[in-house]
This record gives structure tokens, C-alpha cells and sequence, in this order.
């Protein structure tokens, strides 16, 4: 009996095939009808067309709308649906199917979404998130795995994730608002405009500040000369001897204003470096983590102000915890 389960195991995974999709769209300036599909069938993948099957009615339906000849091959039905200014493609990308089964797609590729950032973000990469297992009813359930999807830029310095909840951008080079808002614009109205959300829940900013006083050629200035009492704790008193102190932070979560909150951490430490390859740096840093956000329903055409709001937020926020002395020094630099 249990040889009989693996070997029917087996065979249902054999069932999950993961499918690309292959196919150049149809189409040229003239065209004036889209038509959509899914994914290719087996049979499409097999001829290397749309609606490879000789059972499908498509090429015989379009033939009959058109009044012309059933087309037989791959040139001929491109030529009819040039000449009837239709156009042709699959919004599927790449998915897992059984056969030809579109009941059974999932861990769908967003292709629409990709084509729309591909300028920006041309490397593409997709991994499965672990959730953590949630209590319900008192027993322990294992939470399905969420798909991630990552789009890079071309020198990596810009990440952009996505999953069925939520569209991110980060960036390890921060170079300014002005520039980071830019990154954000084309992929915030491609997901805005292909999934059609009615509102974002959530919409948020986080800003991770590092300062290095070797690097601002500061070493030797007390950390109460750079940092304002307020996010100093500590190490803001005279008599607080500062090499002997290895860390020294506090969290804080503060209401902004009627819809916005930061949760903030401020405090000196070591950053830890995860490359076995590379040395542990050793200067004792200043971090100023802001974690801002919009609670509510935010509509779809306000989230870019919501944004600009955050910024202003943060803007004031680190303004109050440095002095002009890091002020200035950041400026030099």
C-alpha cells in the first residue's frame, strides 16, 4: 500500500508544469481589436502558436466573424489578423498548469506589470515567503507561502517587490526625494491601473539613517555635539563616559498628525555585516530608523500625495534630532 501512494504521489506532480509564455504578441499600429487569452495550451506550446489545437474553434470562429478562409498556417492566421486590424496575446506570462487546464493556474507571473517597469527594472526574480503559523481557535495552522516578486534595476541599487498585498520600493543609495519619487511613479500607476485596488490600507515611509562620524571626518566630536537630547538619551549627559558605552538606544511611537504615525528607534551601535566574507566594521554608529505611515483607506489617486506628506513628516523629524555641527558636516560631505 505504501509503494502504491509514492508511485501515485509521483505522478501528480508530474501533472504541475511550469509554463512560459513564448509567443511574440500579434499586432502592428493599425490594429483596432485586442484579443486576450490566458496561457498556451500544451498543444499551443507543442506548434509554437495560439490555439494550436485542430479542435479549437478559434481560427474557425475569427474566420467566420471575418468572412475569410479558415487560416492553416502560422503565417496565415498572423496575416488575418493583421488584415482585420486585430491583435493577439496572453496575459499570463508564466504560470504552474495541469495540461491545459486554466482552473488549475496559479503562482501567475505578473507580465503586464513587468512589460510596464522593464526600462527601469529589467532583472526579474521570484521566490516563495514563508508566513509565520497563526492560533486559531486554539489550534496552530500553517499559513500558505506568499509569492514575491523582485524587479531590480540594472546596477541593483533599486528594488522593487510585489505580492498580492503590496507594491514596496527600496533603495540601499539613497539619492533624494526627488529622484526616489521618480523610481516609484511609473510602477505605482502600473499597479494602480492593471489591478485596479480601490484604496491602499496602509500606505507607508521608512527612512534608515546611518551616521558615521569617521566617514563625515567628525571622530573624536561627542556624539551630544551631533545628536539633539531629545534622540540621544543617555549619552546627551556631560558626565556619560562615550567610548565606554557600545549601545545606547530607545523606540518611540509618535502620532503626526490625524491619520499619521512613525514609530522611530534612535540609539548608537554596531551595524552588523551578513557576509561571512567580510570584516565586522568596528566604529560605533549613530541610527536613526523612521518607519512613517498613513493609516485608513487612502484612495488610489491620493497615494502619491500621501507620500509627499511622509516626507515632509520625516523631513522634520530628522531635522530635530541633528544639531547644525552633523548639519553642516553632512553638507561638506
Amino acid at each position: 500500500m505504501k509503494k502504491e501512494k509514492t508511485a501515485k504521489t509521483e505522478k501528480n506532480e508530474k501533472h504541475w508544469e511550469r509554463v512560459t509564455q513564448e509567443f511574440a504578441p500579434v499586432c502592428d499600429a493599425d490594429c483596432r481589436v485586442l484579443i486576450l487569452g490566458t496561457a498556451p495550451s500544451r498543444k499551443s506550446r507543442e506548434v509554437g502558436f495560439y490555439y494550436g489545437h485542430p479542435q479549437n474553434r478559434f481560427w474557425k470562429m475569427l474566420a467566420a466573424v471575418t468572412g475569410e478562409r479558415v487560416p492553416q498556417s502560422i503565417e496565415e492566421k498572423k496575416a488575418l489578423l493583421l488584415r482585420n486590424h486585430i491583435a493577439l496575446h496572453d496575459v499570463i506570462h508564466s504560470c504552474d498548469i495541469i495540461g491545459s487546464s486554466d482552473s488549475s493556474i496559479r503562482n501567475v507571473e505578473p507580465a503586464d506589470f513587468q512589460e510596464r517597469i522593464r526600462e527601469d527594472f529589467p532583472q526579474y526574480a521570484r521566490k516563495q515567503d514563508i508566513l509565520p503559523s497563526k492560533v486559531v481557535n486554539g489550534k496552530v495552522e500553517p499559513q500558505p507561502a506568499v509569492t514575491n516578486y523582485h524587479f531590480l534595476s540594472q546596477d541593483g541599487r533599486w528594488k522593487l517587490n510585489l505580492t498580492k498585498d503590496f507594491i514596496a520600493l527600496s533603495t540601499l543609495s539613497y539619492p533624494g526625494w526627488e529622484e526616489f519619487a521618480r523610481m516609484l511613479d511609473k510602477p505605482l500607476a502600473a499597479f494602480i491601473q492593471l489591478y485596479k485596488p480601490a484604496y491602499f490600507q496602509r500606505v507607508g515611509l521608512r527612512y534608515l539613517n546611518v551616521v558615521s562620524r569617521k566617514a563625515l571626518d567628525l571622530e573624536g566630536t561627542p556624539w551630544r555635539q551631533l545628536i539633539t537630547p531629545a534622540y540621544l538619551g543617555a549619552l546627551a549627559e556631560a558626565d556619560v563616559e562615550e567610548d565606554r558605552v557600545l549601545s545606547c538606544g530607545y523606540d518611540i511611537q509618535v502620532k503626526l498628525d490625524s491619520s499619521c504615525a512613525a514609530k522611530i528607534h534612535a540609539g548608537t551601535g554596531r551595524l552588523k555585516i551578513n557576509n561571512p566574507n567580510v570584516a565586522q566594521d568596528p566604529e560605533v554608529k549613530f541610527i536613526l530608523d523612521m518607519d512613517l505611515s498613513m493609516g485608513g483607506n487612502t484612495p488610489c489617486g491620493l497615494a502619491a500625495a500621501a507620500l509627499e506628506t511622509l516626507h515632509g513628516h520625516s523631513s522634520r523629524v530628522f531635522e530635530g534630532a541633528v544639531t547644525d555641527t552633523l548639519r553642516d558636516a553632512m553638507g561638506r560631505a
